[in-house]
C-alpha cells in the first residue's frame, strides 16, 4: 500500500511540474501536446490527474481509481491524436508509462 501511495504522490508532483513546463516552455508544450489547446486540456487534466493523484497519495482509493482511469483515457486519446497528426509523440510515451504505472499503483492500494 505504501508504494502505491508513494507513486501517486510522485505522479502528482511530476504532473504539476509538467503543467508548469507546458505553460512556460513552448518546446515541451509542442512535444507533449502538439497543437492541442493547453488551457482546455489543463481544465480537465489538473483536477483529474494532478489533484486526484495527490488525493490518492493520502490513501483515497476512489481518487486512485479516477486518476488511473483518466490516465488510461488520456493515453489512448493522445495516441489516437498522435497517430492522426504525427504530433505529441513524447506525450504519448509519457502518458503510456504513467498509465501502466498507475495501474500497478492502484493494484497496490
Amino acid at each position: 500500500m505504501r508504494w502505491g501511495r508513494a507513486y501517486f504522490a510522485l505522479q502528482a508532483v511530476l504532473g504539476a511540474a509538467w503543467w508548469v513546463a507546458v505553460f512556460t516552455l513552448p518546446p515541451v508544450r509542442h512535444a507533449t501536446l502538439g497543437h492541442l489547446d493547453p488551457v482546455v486540456i489543463a481544465l480537465f487534466d489538473v483536477p483529474l490527474f494532478v489533484l486526484t493523484s495527490g488525493t490518492a497519495a493520502f490513501g483515497s482509493r476512489i481518487a486512485a481509481l479516477i486518476a488511473t482511469g483518466w490516465t488510461l483515457l488520456v493515453a489512448v486519446a493522445l495516441a489516437a491524436y498522435a497517430t492522426l497528426t504525427s504530433l505529441a509523440g513524447l506525450g504519448v510515451v509519457l502518458m503510456a508509462a504513467a498509465a501502466a504505472a498507475s495501474v500497478v499503483a492502484l493494484s497496490l492500494l
